[in-house]
């Protein structure tokens, strides 16, 4: 009865180290990003999201945020080791979210950077996915601030190099395609120059999407190069059991 009941004594206490590094993800939503070059049917901004949701499943351990940018930047999501609330956020990510146009990847890079906690010791990277049509200009010098703080900076064309029109949408309906005021039509296509010398300056790399894939693999392996830190220490206490002797006796 007693080598039944399975007594347990002799505590062992494990410990398991989850080590990563902080990711800091600066999505352009700029109205550029509405063009479908990249895949017919799919918006350049629907193939971020979707490139990102597959890096976000492939990530172990390490903790990740959003900042969305246009004409200005917006803190998403702060960085969280929850992969599921971050691909929630990911999917209520639209171009209306910010009414000020352009594309400014000097202040997403800023505020991604602003973003990090720099009282942890990890080692910390940006990965912007955007067109490239910076009208600030300003993407390579704010490059440069964040290297200077040990922050590595990879970027992803989210865009081809043929001009192609902006579709403008009313209620999730295509009405027309974007003009200027000479009412001729405006053209998009990816700089793709800008993007090479931001990750240049970052020490990062730069890939381009080819249709639905936009290079996650890329990013990945030059992720998996960082040096990853301690982000979080789990404690497990068991018991040997010592039914051994009572069944030995019985």
């Amino acid at each position: 009865v007693i080598a039944i009941a399975n007594p347990q004594y002799g505590e062992n206490e494990r410990q398991i180290e989850a080590k990563g590094i902080d990711i800091m993800i600066a999505l352009d939503v700029s109205k550029s990003m509405q063009a479908e070059d990249l895949r017919e049917g799919y918006s350049r901004l629907k193939v971020a999201k979707m490139g990102i949701a597959k890096m976000i499943q492939s990530l172990h351990s390490d903790h990740v945020g959003i900042v969305v940018f246009a004409g200005d930047a917006y803190k998403q999501l702060p960085i969280t080791p929850d992969y599921q609330v971050a691909t929630m956020f990911l999917k209520n990510i639209e171009t209306q979210m910010i009414s000020s146009q352009g594309t400014d990847i000097g202040n997403a890079i800023d505020k991604c950077v602003s973003s990090f906690d720099f009282q942890r010791e990890t080692n910390k990277t940006i990965i912007i996915l955007s067109d490239g049509e910076d009208h600030q200009e300003q993407g390579i010098a704010a490059a440069e601030i964040a290297f200077n703080e040990g922050i590595i900076i990879n970027t992803i064309g989210m865009a081809t190099t043929k001009g192609v029109p902006i579709p403008i949408y009313r209620n999730g309906k295509a009405i027309g395609i974007k003009k200027d005021k000479d009412n001729q039509t405006v053209l998009t296509k990816l700089n793709e120059q800008m993007l090479y010398d931001i990750a240049e300056v970052g020490n990062g790399v730069y890939t381009r999407a080819n249709g639905m894939d936009i290079g996650i693999e890329n990013i990945l392996n030059r992720i998996n190069k960082i040096e990853k830190a301690t982000l979080d220490v789990d404690r497990y206490t068991s018991y040997d059991d010592q039914f051994q002797p009572y069944l030995l006796i019985a």
